[in-house]
């Protein structure tokens, strides 16, 4: 009876699948996207947020893949994102700055392998709150991320109209 319990836990661990982190592929990729932070944060309309936004992208080894190709889209608000910085662990860092809306602002984060396969859209969201002129600036702060004049004039134009 022993050799019968010792076989069916032997069975029930060979047979159990590997999953990275609990992140499921079902992108046909291989590749698995985890958010490690930075999203649902809370800031200042009109101001890059806090903290990064942080992802990690990993093959089904676990191994970090480092090859990635993003296109940002803002779903509401009219902010802005950008990819500021990547690493070999397979960690990419993104820089928002929120529009001048306040309240909920939403953006996507498509992930591309290096062949132009989809990998996945990460949803993200921010709370954005009004400036008091009398405890922090109020402004475009955009030293740590670039952005083209174009997309600084969309966002200013976009807000003038609201």
């Amino acid at each position: 009876m022993k050799k019968l319990h010792y076989l069916l836990l032997l069975l029930i661990l060979f047979s159990c699948k590997k999953e990275n982190d609990g992140i499921k592929s079902d992108n046909n990729t291989g590749l698995f996207v985890k958010i490690l932070s930075g999203n649902e944060q809370i800031g200042y309309s009109f101001q890059e947020l806090d903290q990064d936004i942080v992802i990690s992208i990993k093959d089904k080894d676990s191994i970090p893949y480092c090859k990635a190709n993003f296109k940002y889209l803002i779903n509401s608000g009219n902010g802005l994102v950008c990819n500021r910085h990547s690493s070999i662990k397979g960690e990419y860092r993104f820089r928002w700055l929120l529009s001048c809306n306040v309240g909920t602002q939403s953006a996507s984060i498509l992930i591309f392998d290096s062949i132009n396969r989809i990998v996945d859209t990460l949803k993200l969201t921010a709370t954005a709150k009004i400036c008091d002129k009398w405890n922090r600036s109020c402004g475009l702060t955009v030293d740590s991320c670039s952005f083209s004049f174009d997309e600084i004039k969309t966002i200013i134009s976009s807000t003038l109209v609201n």
